[in-house]
């Protein structure tokens, strides 16, 4: 196993969390059902999150 630096530890931290965030917040308006209007952003962050997935590897 390679040493992992501190800046990509980091990236992996902020990857988590973004990724975390897409996915608690998608599964929220999904529950609830409700704020329709928020739907569109809501899939772009998801989609922004994956994006940045696959910028760090």
């Amino acid at each position: 196993m390679q040493n992992i630096d501190t800046r990509d530890r980091f990236r992996l931290a902020l990857l988590i969390v973004f990724a975390l965030l897409g996915v608690l917040t998608i599964l929220a308006w999904a529950v609830t059902g409700q704020r329709a209007q928020f739907e569109v952003p809501t899939l772009f962050f998801g989609a922004t999150s994956m994006v940045l997935l696959f910028g760090f590897f």
